[in-house]
C-alpha cells in the first residue's frame, strides 16, 4: 500500500512539475496574478501584431533594422544575412556560396546609413563586410594588439559608429568590448 501512495505522490508531482501548454496564435491570452486576491485575471492583451513575416528561417540570431526600412537578418544555420523589405517579403540573402564571402556561424548584423553591411562572421572568426548590393569588400581579422593576447577573436554581436568604428562583443571575452577603428586596428 505504502509503494502505491509512494507512485501516486511522484506521479501527481510530475503532472505538477510540467508546465502549461503555450500557443503562439492570435489573439494573445494575457493575464495578471494579483497577490493580494491569490488570484489570475484576465485581462486585455499588451500587443497585438499587425503582420507576421513570412521568410524561411534556420535559426535567426540577430537582426537590424535599417534607415530604409529594410530588415537584416543574421541566420546562423544558414550561414547567410537575410534581407526583407519593410513589407516582410524577401529581398534578397547576402554571404557567397563560396569563396572569400562565404558566412560560417553569422552571428551579429549592423548596417551602416550608408548600407555597408558588418557581419559578425563567428565561424571564420572575422568581421565581414558587404556593400549595399551584397558584394562582400573587405574582412577583419583579429588584430595584433597585446591587448588581446591569446583571446581567441570569435564576435557575436557588433556595432558600427558614423566614424566607422566598430564596437564587437566577443564570444569568449569577459574584459568588455573590442574596438577597433575603419584599419581594423
Amino acid at each position: 500500500m505504502k509503494k502505491w501512495i509512494a507512485c501516486l505522490l511522484v506521479a501527481a508531482t510530475a503532472l505538477l512539475a510540467v508546465p502549461d501548454t503555450m500557443y503562439a496564435r492570435l489573439p494573445y491570452i494575457t493575464s495578471y496574478f494579483d497577490s493580494n486576491q491569490s488570484s489570475w485575471f484576465r485581462i486585455q492583451p499588451i500587443y497585438t501584431p499587425a503582420d507576421a513575416y513570412s521568410a524561411r528561417f534556420g535559426e535567426p540570431v540577430d537582426l537590424h533594422v535599417a534607415a530604409d526600412d529594410k530588415v537584416y537578418v543574421a541566420d546562423k544555420e544558414l550561414g547567410q544575412v537575410i534581407v526583407l523589405n519593410n513589407d516582410g517579403s524577401l529581398e534578397r540573402t547576402i554571404g557567397d556560396e563560396e569563396g572569400i564571402g562565404q558566412l560560417s556561424s553569422p552571428e551579429g548584423v549592423f548596417v551602416t546609413p550608408e548600407g555597408l553591411v558588418y557581419v559578425a562572421d563567428a565561424g571564420n572568426q572575422r568581421i565581414a563586410v558587404f556593400d549595399s548590393d551584397g558584394a562582400f569588400e573587405r574582412e577583419y581579422k583579429k588584430p595584433d594588439s597585446a591587448l588581446l593576447g591569446s583571446e581567441h577573436f570569435v564576435p557575436n554581436k557588433l556595432v558600427v559608429d558614423r566614424r566607422g568604428v566598430m564596437y564587437i562583443a566577443l564570444n569568449s571575452s569577459y574584459q568588455g568590448l573590442v574596438r577597433l577603428n575603419g584599419d581594423g586596428e
